[in-house]
């Protein structure tokens, strides 16, 4: 009966929910449940504030009995309190039962944290050196840190500074340095600090530790900190990437108060970054004036300031003159610099984006010839060939479809380019597609262009050739003695530090035998994240070359599947899509997090759940509950199945997943006139189009591996026009 609870209460803990795949690992050692834990399983994941108390009350229930579990419930019990700000409480804890000798380092640990958030500091290093002993690499880094941080609290630099001097060998982050500096300055070490604080605010101006360390450098004026004008503006720089405008205007300003700021080529750099944050905040007029600054700087600045300003121009939907004209001047002005390259792209890309074709493939023609090391030379003899499909010049486009397939074989555009050149053959009926669509399948096959050339084939009659060999084989369990301190410690509940153990042993994996040893035990725990990663790393050529079954169901899996074909079902969805949406967003991982904000499998961000709640008539779900894969999938299919009943169509529904209903439906009505495989290629937004031809055919994939011969429906080139009532965001 304590195991089951205990693995309840390890469910509740926000750490858990960033590694649910756990569960069902200890399901099957799970002994017969009290009557509440049905209703808890649901409960207790998605309220972690109850975890504490519901621990405390199995601890005490398990001492009742003297349970084999209570080493690591003491332990767990521990690690909440610690959680929960109880330093002291969880001090006597932590000393209160003895742990297996596997998890002793790591009882060492966590002991010292409660000593060291008690005030015991000395008491605190001492648990921290007995972690460092014997343990994993990860454990003994920490600690090691976590010592030197301890001698610093209680006063004794001279202990620490080796420590966080060796620490800063393994890796330089801002915490150490910031350590350091302070064990520095009270040795008396005033520039050893002063250079450690300096490196901090430069490389690490975002850092949490970057306000402490302006603080202390404020606080002891005899550093001296010296700053460049380089210093300024790579700071500076920062802060407008992150879109902190005022911060980045502050540096500025302290550069040109210091009187660091001297020659044209430096206030024109100055300019420079002031315009981009000034765009940033919407001041037009201003910025075109640092743009106009900028320009009595050098070729390289001048040249970057003039196309930030035509990038600017870019913005909104239509005909863009303006910025086609300021793109040219870059070019005209500054041929020989890098933003001529973009500049030139950019054009071109602009008349495709405005309808005139006859121009955008006269313009990408020449491109290569005049960028002849430009990146994007791939690029623009793709966008080429598209504008002359588009202007009905099938026989020219055959040409450059060609001519991309022979100068870039590695380009990550050759599925479309052969795909292309069939179907332009097709349409222009200059020569026979089928070799080529044929062709496309046996080379790419996986691919969304793989799929379009197979119905391709099917619609006029002839036979397809097998994308794959052989379809992906059920996995058996495999249980790795690699894992097993993994599953010691997240039966314990010390979920974060088995999360690190597992990052470890995949990073340490470099052949295929034991990627797919690995791999398999790591699906058998539901860690499908991982062994996906490890399968995407290692195992590509094993499943689209070799065809390998077991490579493929790495690649493939039918992640959480209980559970998403469970909510599949209620909400009338297909399953397939479900899982090509997930293997888009999140590669299985449970525990992502978006730059946006968004959360879990299928990558919720919380005002999307609550307005999915909302619908659903219930409260709107806490954010951390979306790390739940049940939570997740279930708001997710039933999310999925309204834009399935208004768009139709498995490339508009996975449109309005990314880029939004409203988008999708205004694309549809637009060019849905269009062949799906074309329509597809005007999608606007890059990203978009990319996320579409993936999840179109990883559902295709899907159907072909674990579905019926129903399931596996023809693909339709029409492109069927949404309703124009349903779901809108």
């Amino acid at each position: 009966m304590c195991t089951s609870s205990v693995l309840e209460l390890i469910a509740m803990r926000r750490v858990v929910i960033t590694v649910l795949f756990f569960l069902t690992l200890f399901s099957a050692a799970v002994q017969p449940a009290r009557a509440q834990s049905a209703d808890l399983k649901g409960s207790l994941r998605v309220h972690d504030a109850r975890a504490l108390p519901l621990a405390e009350e199995e601890l005490r229930r398990c001492e009742l009995v003297a349970c084999s579990e209570l080493g690591e419930l003491s332990l767990l019990v521990g690690t909440l309190q610690l959680s929960d700000g109880r330093a002291a409480q969880a001090r006597t804890q932590l000393r209160s039962h003895a742990v297996s000798e596997v998890l002793r380092p790591y009882l060492a640990f966590y002991s010292g944290q409660a000593d060291f958030y008690s005030g015991d500091f000395q008491a605190a290093a001492a648990q921290f050196e007995l972690a460092s002993h014997g343990s994993p690499v990860g454990l003994t880094q920490r600690a090691n840190a976590r010592e030197a941080e301890s001698w610093l609290a209680s006063g004794d630099a001279r202990r620490a500074l080796p420590l966080l001097t060796g620490a800063l060998r393994d890796g330089t982050t801002p915490e150490l340095l910031l350590s350091r500096a302070k064990a520095l300055l009270l040795l008396e070490d005033n520039p050893g600090a002063a250079a450690d604080l300096h490196t901090l605010l430069v490389r690490f101006p975002l850092s949490l530790q970057a306000p402490d360390a302006e603080a202390l450098a404020k606080e002891h004026a005899k550093l001296h900190l010296k700053w460049s004008l380089e210093d300024h503006l790579t700071r500076a720089r920062a802060f407008l990437e992150s879109s902190n405008f005022s911060t980045a205007a502050g540096e500025l300003t302290r550069a040109e108060t210091e009187h660091l700021v001297k020659t044209p080529r430096e206030r024109a750099e100055v300019a420079l970054i002031r315009a981009g944050f000034l765009y940033g905040q919407g001041k037009e007029p201003e910025a075109d004036a640092q743009v106009q600054k900028a320009q009595g700087g050098d070729a390289r600045v001048a040249s970057d300031a003039l196309l930030l300003k035509a990038k600017r121009r870019m913005r909104g939907p239509g005909a863009h003159p303006e910025a086609q004209a300021l793109m040219e001047d870059v070019e005209r002005r500054f041929p020989r610099q890098p933003a001529a390259e973009e500049a030139g792209f950019l054009d071109g890309f602009l008349l495709v984006q405005g309808a005139q074709f006859a121009a955008a493939a006269e313009r990408l023609g020449s491109y290569d010839v005049r960028y002849p090391h430009a990146r994007k030379r791939d690029e623009a003899n793709w966008y080429q060939a598209y504008a002359l499909i588009r202007a009905g010049r099938y026989g020219d486009a055959t040409t450059a479809l060609d001519k991309l397939s022979a100068r870039f074989p590695h380009s990550s555009l050759l599925p479309q380019a052969r795909y292309w050149a069939a179907r332009s053959r097709e349409l222009g009926k200059s020569g026979a597609p089928i070799q080529g669509y044929k062709d496309v399948i046996v080379l790419f096959p996986g691919t969304f262009y793989a799929l379009l050339a197979a119905q391709r084939l099917q619609d006029t009659g002839q036979l397809v050739p097998p994308a794959f060999a052989q379809k992906p084989v059920t996995l058996p369990p495999l249980s790795s003695p690699e894992l097993a301190l993994a599953r010691t410690l997240a039966s314990a509940g010390l979920l974060r530090d088995s999360a690190e153990e597992i990052a470890r042993r995949t990073s340490a994996v470099h052949g295929v035998d034991a990627a797919l040893a690995l791999a398999r035990s790591l699906t058998a725990l539901e860690e499908h994240g991982a062994a996906y990663g490890l399968a995407a790393r290692l195992l590509w050529g094993e499943a689209y070359t070799q065809h390998s079954p077991l490579a493929l169901a790495l690649l493939y899996p039918k992640a959480f599947a209980a559970s998403l074909e469970a909510n599949a079902r209620a909400q009338g969805v297909s399953p397939f899509l479900l899982w090509a949406i997930m293997r888009r967003e999140s590669t299985f991982r449970a525990n992502l997090t978006s730059a946006a904000n968004a959360r879990g499998l299928m990558q919720l961000i919380p005002p999307t759940a609550s307005a999915i709640a909302r619908a659903l008539k219930e409260d709107p779900p806490p954010a951390d509950s979306l790390y739940s894969p049940e939570v997740n999938l279930r708001l997710s299919a039933w999310y999925l199945a309204q834009l399935d009943r208004r768009f139709h169509s498995s490339v508009l529904v996975a449109a309005a997943y990314n880029a939004g209903p409203q988008a999708a439906a205004r694309w549809a009505q637009a060019f849905g006139q269009m062949p799906l495989d074309l329509f597809v290629e005007t999608i606007p937004y890059k990203e978009t189009r990319v996320y579409v031809k993936q999840v179109v055919a990883d559902e295709y994939n899907y159907q072909a591996f674990y579905g019926t011969a129903q399931d596996l429906a023809p693909l339709s080139f029409n492109v069927p026009a949404p309703a124009r009532d349903g779901i809108n965001f």
